[in-house]
């Protein structure tokens, strides 16, 4: 992969992470920072405007051009800049928070001129389960460094500083009560893979690749990022798995949203469907679910099974009429 430049001579990180938040994205991170000597990973870009961290590179509503310039200052200005490949990874929230202002047409805007504006990024989009997002305490333990690993890791990034600095034993105490995911939050996890599937998927620079499959995905994502593919994900981790936080694995909800979203982002990565049709599955679920918001607040309230289904059903039918509709009008 060749480091592309700006005219000013900085230059863009040459992929990024992006997924939710907890779905594993500081392991995979950590891991290729710690595959090769020349492919290293800092920050952590926030699409919205605040920072909780020294490792968060906040984006918000401002100029998208001047913050991704940014950015590539920032690759600049540490020891990592030589390196022949350079990572970043890009979080998303769950918008329930009063400082969370992005809708999904915005996040989906900003994720569009990340593409356009670093034309050469290449983008690994990790996904999870929705019930194992919800069920994860979050934090990072490391497994056990000497000194030299130490100082070779944290050498010019911040993120892996952090991580291996701030890190401790992940404490969760496991809940005797079934799991059952928020639906308000769920909801937003779910729009969020949406959005990074329509703004991004644009081959050869669009990769998914699954949690629970990282390991056996491991040397796909290192020849995606144009680096041998000779270490296997076992050998290089440098976090340790965190525990869950209820002895059940799933519920109806997250299950059921689990499996539509892997049924679109599956539509939208198929090659035999143009890209209007990928937009159009995605606007038409982007735009349900802005216009039931009413309906999904009143599931977060109520805990309703029966909403959350009554909702996946509408999603689903106007998804597939609108998909074969479209194909319709092409042949």
């Amino acid at each position: 992969m060749t480091p592309p430049l700006m005219e000013s001579g900085y230059r863009y990180p040459d992929f990024a992470i992006v997924s939710n938040v907890r779905c594993g994205s500081t392991w995979l991170a950590t891991a290729l920072a710690n595959t090769h000597s020349g492919l290293a990973v800092d920050w952590e870009v926030k699409l919205e405007g605040y920072s909780r961290s020294s490792v968060h590179f906040p984006v918000g509503t401002s100029d998208l051009p001047e913050r991704l310039d940014a950015l590539a200052r920032s690759v600049a200005d540490t020891s990592l800049r030589d390196s022949p490949v350079i990572g970043t990874k890009i979080t998303l929230d769950i918008s329930v928070e009063p400082f969370h202002t992005l809708n999904v047409p915005g996040r989906w805007g900003l994720l569009q001129g990340f593409r356009s504006q670093a034309s050469s990024m290449r983008f690994l989009h990790l996904t999870r389960g929705l019930c194992d997002q919800s069920q994860s305490p979050g934090g990072h333990s490391t497994r056990s460094l000497d000194s030299e690993e130490v100082s070779r890791l944290v050498a010019g990034s911040r993120l892996l500083k952090n991580v291996i600095h701030e890190s401790g034993e992940a404490e969760a105490t496991l809940s005797p009560i079934a799991h059952q995911c928020d639906p308000q939050k769920v909801f937003h996890q779910f729009m969020n893979d949406l959005c990074v599937a329509s703004a991004l998927s644009e081959r050869p620079r669009y990769l998914r690749v699954q949690y629970e499959s990282l390991r056996d995905d491991f040397p796909s994502i290192l020849t995606f990022l144009g680096v041998p593919a000779d270490r296997s994900l076992d050998e290089v981790s440098v976090t340790a798995k965190n525990p869950r936080l209820s002895l059940a694995t799933s519920c109806e909800l997250g299950l059921a949203l689990t499996r539509l979203r892997d049924f679109l982002l599956a539509a939208i990565d198929a090659t035999s469907i143009d890209d209007d049709t990928r937009c159009v599955l995605i606007e038409g679920a982007g735009a349900l679910f802005e216009s039931e918001r009413v309906r999904v607040e009143k599931a977060a309230s109520s805990m309703s099974h029966v909403t959350g289904r009554d909702l996946l059903h509408e999603i689903r039918r106007r998804a597939q009429w609108k998909a074969g509709f479209r194909q319709g009008r092409q042949q």
